[in-house]
């Protein structure tokens, strides 16, 4: 009964969150909760076809088979193109050829399959499923093996790829979330970059499982429970995760349209050549707008209100910041601040930490520390 439990475990979480995330689209229609809907069908299909192969489901193994080889390459590219909804506007057609080796896998093991006799695809899948022999296989058989074998060196290069790219995309996002806002607290995709992480360690299990082979791990409770447990509290998390409402793309495209960073319409990483001189100019009015009023001291400071004050463009803030001060808009704002919180510690060392915090600008004291580490280690005394 245990070992059935197990068994069930993954693929009765996924499809949990597959219907719950299915209730979240249609209510807000948000194109990143779909998305990771559609990952989380496509994982529900992924451990069903396990869940036929361990209980040994005779009469529709090679459907599940099928169905299971396209879903093992499948779900770690859908996970990339949700991570590419979260960060960015859209999902450009190129990207979407990361799904083509999950494609090709089930055309060839759907053909394959239907080229065999009844006896071939019995002797296949208890040699070649069930013990991971190809003695004995010949035919569309051996050809079958063979796409099983090439599926597992696929999936090991689609592991690399979306973890690399996963890593990039949402390095670039948290660049321009900082390059608008001093206070980032709960506008970063932190809570994907930790599963991001939790993902390398599980997709180096995933390579071996696929390395070694389903077969390793039949009949064996104890062998099955450990990746069940494993799998179902990672995707339990990344199902959590993209159910709770966070800061994606579409809520930085909006602040970049109302600073004038982008115009609708227009694609959110264009550049535009602003000269030298100009730039220069407009960070020395930042510099003196910080220095004379202490504008860094405002709660929730942003690109859009030092723009305000000096009547330009927020685009023009960013780059000013960036290219003339060589740093990120955050980074500008919190080393100003974490200065004058070190001073106000110096000069009236009687006040709490807190309350330190709050007179620089800061509402978060998580925030406070994070800044204070990066910005004031050697100044707080």
């Amino acid at each position: 009964m245990w070992i059935q439990f197990f068994y069930m475990l993954p693929m009765l979480v996924c499809l949990f969150w597959a219907v719950t995330l299915l209730v979240d689209y249609l209510s807000d229609r948000s194109r990143a909760v779909l998305a990771l809907h559609v990952f989380m069908l496509m994982t529900t299909v992924l451990y069903f076809g396990h869940y036929a192969f361990f209980t040994w489901q005779s009469g529709i193994l090679a459907l599940s088979d099928t169905l299971y080889g396209m879903a093992n390459l499948a779900v770690y590219p859908l996970y990339l193109i949700y991570i590419i909804r979260l960060t960015h506007e859209r999902v450009r057609p190129w990207q979407y050829l990361i799904l083509l080796p999950a494609l090709l896998a089930l055309v060839a093991y759907g053909t394959l399959y239907a080229l065999m006799t009844p006896q071939e695809t019995e002797r296949f899948l208890s040699l070649y499923l069930r013990q991971n022999q190809t003695s004995g296989l010949g035919g569309a058989a051996l050809w079958q093996a063979g796409a099983h074998i090439v599926s597992r060196y696929l999936f090991v290069a689609l592991v690399v790829i979306v973890l690399l790219r996963g890593y990039a995309y949402l390095s670039a996002f948290e660049r321009q979330v900082a390059a608008l806002y001093a206070d980032i607290e709960g506008r970063t995709l932190r809570p994907i970059r930790i599963i991001l992480h939790l993902l390398l360690f599980t997709s180096l299990a995933s390579v071996v499982f696929s390395i070694v082979g389903r077969y390793s791990f039949y009949n064996n409770a104890l062998l099955v429970a450990l990746p069940s447990l494993m799998f179902s509290m990672l995707l339990y998390c990344i199902g959590y995760a993209g159910h709770r409402p966070m800061f994606f793309s579409d809520d930085l495209l909006a602040e970049q349209q109302a600073t004038g960073m982008v115009t609708a319409g227009a694609p959110s990483d264009r550049q535009e050549y602003v000269s030298q001189t100009r730039m220069k100019a407009l960070a020395e009015d930042i510099e003196r707008l910080m220095l004379d009023e202490q504008f860094f001291l405002r709660h929730d400071v942003r690109v859009a209100d030092v723009a305000r004050q000096l009547g330009t463009n927020g685009k023009y803030v960013s780059i000013a910041i960036n290219q003339v001060l060589d740093m990120s808009f955050t980074d500008y704002v919190n080393r100003m601040r974490i200065g004058h919180a070190c001073e106000l510690h110096r000069k009236q060392p009687k006040l709490t930490v807190s309350e330190v915090a709050r007179r620089s600008g800061y509402d978060s004291m998580q925030s406070f520390y994070r800044n204070l580490k990066r910005w004031g280690k050697d100044m707080w005394v």
